[in-house]
Parts: C-alpha cells; structure tokens; sequence
C-alpha cells in the first residue's frame, strides 16, 4: 500500500495511465467485483489488515489496463471465501485474454484457474504441468519435493 492515500486513492494509482472517463468506468468496474473494498474506500490503506490489504492490492492490479498482470501472493492473508473471489476475478481477466502471471504458495488453489504451472528450484525449473486438478497438484508436488 502507498502509505498516506486512502483505499481509493491506492486504487487510483493503479488505473493512471487511463482517461479520466475511463478510470471512473474501472473502478466501478474493480469495486462490483470487491464489495467489501467498497466499504474501505474512505479509510487510510496503510492502516488496513494484512489480508485486506492484500484484497485492496489485487484490486489496485485490476484497475490497470495492462494486457500481463503479474502477481506476487495474492491469496496470502486471505480468508478462503474471499480468496475464491480473487481467483474468480483472474479468472474473468483470463476469460478477457490477459496474461496472468501468479506466484503463490497455495497450488491447489492457484491451480484451479491456471493454464499452466511451473515449480522453480533456485532459478531452475523442475517441475512443469499444463492444466490443472488434483493430478496436476500431485505432480507439482513430487517436483518440488524432488520425488519425480
């Protein structure tokens, strides 16, 4: 979070390279796809828990207009049901035809809306599984366990 800006403000930063038209348009866009966000927008971000602040971040990703998102974690602090919201979110931008790039720990969860999926040693790829479900999870596993 930027400290010192609002919810809102946070937001904004994230769609600055639209119109102003269009910045309107996305955040409206952003907020019906996070309701609780909606509620936040008057208070200072910096100040937010953990995984709201996490919530606040994915959105502020989604204000952007860039055809690759990449995100770092993104269901980190989450609680479940909201972290399913986030997914369906990616899920949507990945329906539209933008890229997105994730890094996160929860692979069943990531899983379950990636196309692709990689497990990284120190820089090395040992692991790669096209398509998602509970075998794919189970050969990732094996990969990053060094059990292949």
């Amino acid at each position: 979070m930027v400290a010192g800006l609002t919810v809102r403000e946070n937001l904004l930063v994230g769609g600055y390279v639209l119109s102003r038209k269009e910045l309107v348009q996305q955040l409206d866009r952003v907020l019906t796809s996070f309701p609780l966000v909606k509620q936040w927008l008057h208070l200072q971000a910096f100040n937010l828990s953990g995984g709201q602040q996490q919530l606040v971040a994915a959105a502020r990703a989604l204000m952007s207009p860039a055809k690759l998102l990449m995100l770092d974690e993104p269901l980190t602090g989450l609680a479940p049901s909201i972290a399913y919201e986030v997914l369906d979110v990616i899920r949507q931008l990945r329906d539209e035809g933008r890229t997105v790039l994730i890094v996160e720990q929860n692979a069943h969860m990531a899983l379950e809306v990636a196309d692709s999926a990689f497990v990284l040693d120190r820089g090395r790829l040992t692991s790669y599984e096209h398509g998602g479900g509970a075998e794919s999870v189970q050969q990732l596993e094996r990969g990053y366990l060094g059990m292949d």
